[in-house]
């Protein structure tokens, strides 16, 4: 990326695996549209006292010219959140579909609403 991503884990040890996969997806991100001004991604581990564990959020925060768009994907929609590397694969699309449309609105080209 043009410029230098934050990326964090908390409650859990970043891998080369998993740190190679976000970077990877970050690059896909910066193909599709190059005016990305910050980048912030969080990994985590939620505690939460449930029987079904541990459960994994990722949150993608980028910064574009006039906007903030925001990706977080909560474990309680989505039981299958206990390895990271789901969560960072399910995190990632969202966002690119969210540039997509920002870059679609950008360019004045809205989708056609049906009734």
């Amino acid at each position: 990326m043009n410029i230098q991503p934050h990326v964090v884990f908390r409650g859990l040890h970043s891998t080369p695996a998993l740190t190679a996969r976000i970077d990877e997806e970050l690059g896909q991100l910066e193909e599709l549209f190059d005016g990305i001004i910050s980048c912030h991604v969080a990994v985590e581990i939620l505690n939460h006292r449930h029987r079904s564990g541990r459960h994994v959020h990722v949150r993608v925060e980028l910064v574009v010219p006039g906007k903030t768009l925001v990706v977080g994907r909560e474990p309680v929609d989505h039981q299958d959140h206990q390895d990271p590397m789901t969560a960072i694969n399910e995190a990632f699309p969202i966002m690119q579909r969210q540039l997509r449309e920002f870059e679609r609105e950008r360019h004045g080209h809205h989708r056609a609403t049906s009734y």
